[in-house]
């Protein structure tokens, strides 16, 4: 433990607890000296920045490179410090699991206080030791921490201010706008830091909902462990042209923990993809096998769309059916997807999903989408004819609906994806992405599906093929079903093949 007499040196007691008031950085240095690690603490100017941009917004979210100590300076001993300085806060931590803020959070905070002398004098309670446990802590100054995990159990608690580290590695959404966010105080703060991990996360999100104009109040703060030797950014292009010849005269930000040559290292270590990721904090969407370009897949959303039953004369839409082929928690889901091809343009119309129904639920929305999407001019469905699909086709015959057979041999396969991202690359592709309906859970499943496709060699044949690396592909199947076939076809002419395809 830190005793008074080694944190003060002699020096004037009062001054000292003002200087600890006034400065982060003094007040780490100088009362808390030590992670409880038994590290020496140096601020750096990235965390001071952090703390300086938490002490101005609302609701900050910050971006940092892997091993930046942004969980032990935002979540760890910012807080502290809120509480040195006043009394009667009130913060909820929040984790992805509730044993992880336990652990990254609360008992961090607690053996700071437990270590240093003049915080136990401040906070620790009579009553500390039946009162403070696992989840929980309040201290003399009527302070309260709870730790509780990302779920709706967080709707019980209100808070001051809420931390959640590592916010990016959970994907439901709506949980955070719905639950967590409603849980502040009025004047409250957010501060959520975390390195990206996926494109179906929050991170993703409030960057997207804050560049179209839908999310206001949210600052972004990008760090990462290089820079130019004057400070400035380390590369101005889009993060997917970054080299390696652009970074290898770029200096860390943190040298004596991270020297710029073990940084530089990482990329052939970890090669540009992850290197991108845990060390500059982009989310490049592609590694190189890739077979969809997140760039191009970010191109072709169009944010004020929706689904719609719009029909065009000189059109012809395309419903297409990929049946579900086994049972359990894991198992793909029946995908319906409706794509218009117009003035060369393929536009998702709608989309539908879902386990666990039988045929005739099925042959009653496959006939109820075409009657919605037959224009008189060209509609067609297209449908899986692998295990049960034969059968399940008689069946969408027997009540007058043509349907085209989708074989799905790992060449046909191929086939498909390929055109797929043909189209998607020649900026052909349109998916609709409206907070106002299911088509942005559409976008985002969509998202999630394309990037998980990856090149490989077959362990038989060393022949190319296409592999997911998803937990589901059904979606971009069902949409490379439609484009596929679309492909055949030229507008208003669906009975005659363009020829050479």
């Amino acid at each position: 433990m830190r005793k008074r007499e080694e944190i003060l040196k002699r020096r004037d007691v009062i001054s000292f607890l003002i200087d600890c008031r006034n400065s982060f950085k003094f007040f780490c240095e100088e009362l808390l000296k030590y992670t409880t690690t038994g590290q020496e603490i140096k601020i750096q100017p990235f965390q001071e920045r952090w703390v300086s941009l938490a002490e101005r917004h609302q609701r900050l979210v910050v971006e940092a490179a892997t091993d930046l100590a942004k969980t032990e300076t935002l979540c760890v001993l910012y807080p502290l410090w809120c509480m040195f300085r006043t009394e009667n806060l009130r913060i909820l931590a929040v984790a992805s699991s509730k044993d992880q803020a336990k652990g990254n959070i609360l008992d961090r905070i607690k053996l700071y206080i437990r270590e240093n002398e003049m915080l136990r004098d401040l906070f620790i309670p009579s009553d500390a030791e039946s009162t403070w446990n696992a989840s929980e802590i309040k201290t003399k100054q009527n302070h309260w921490i709870r730790v509780v995990p990302y779920s709706h159990r967080a709707r019980s608690y209100r808070a001051n201010l809420i931390l959640f580290d590592e916010f990016d590695t959970v994907e439901d959404v709506n949980l955070y706008f719905e639950d967590i966010v409603s849980r502040l105080f009025s004047g409250g703060k957010i501060i959520l830091t975390s390195t990206p991990k996926t494109f179906k996360g929050i991170l993703y999100e409030l960057k997207d909902r804050a560049k179209k104009g839908n999310l206001l109040g949210y600052h972004f703060e990008k760090t990462q462990v290089l820079v130019k030797k004057d400070g400035s950014p380390a590369y101005t292009c889009p993060p997917e042209n970054v080299t390696y010849d652009m970074l290898k005269d770029c200096v860390s930000i943190w040298e004596e923990r991270h020297p710029t040559k073990e940084v530089l290292d990482k990329w052939f270590e970890q090669q540009k993809w992850n290197f991108m990721k845990n060390q500059m904090c982009e989310m490049i969407g592609d590694s190189e096998d890739s077979i969809f370009p997140f760039k191009y897949i970010i191109n072709s959303i169009d944010y004020n769309l929706d689904f719609n039953e719009t029909l065009h004369s000189d059109a012809i839409y395309c419903i297409a059916a990929d049946f579900a082929t086994s049972e359990g928690a894991r198992a793909d889901y029946t995908f319906l997807t409706v794509v218009e091809k117009r003035d060369s343009k393929y536009t998702v119309k709608y989309a539908e999903w879902y386990q666990g129904k039988d045929d005739e639920y099925t042959k009653r929305v496959i006939e109820n989408l075409y009657q919605k999407y037959e224009n008189g001019n060209g509609t067609m469905v297209i449908a899986d004819s692998s295990n049960a699909g034969k059968l399940f086709i008689k069946k969408i015959n027997s009540i007058g609906i043509p349907v085209v057979e989708q074989k799905f041999s790992q060449a046909e396969r191929n086939t498909l994806l390929r055109t797929l991202s043909t189209i998607l690359m020649g900026n052909l592709l349109v998916i609709p992405k409206s907070y106002e309906d299911k088509s942005a859970e559409y976008c985002d499943l969509l998202k999630e599906q394309l990037t998980g496709f990856v090149r490989a060699k077959s362990d038989k044949t060393f022949a190319e093929i296409y592999k997911s690396t998803a937990t589901h592909d059904d979606g971009a199947i069902s949409l490379a079903m439609a484009v596929a076939e679309l492909t055949k076809y030229d507008m208003m002419d669906v009975e005659t093949p363009l020829l050479g395809n």
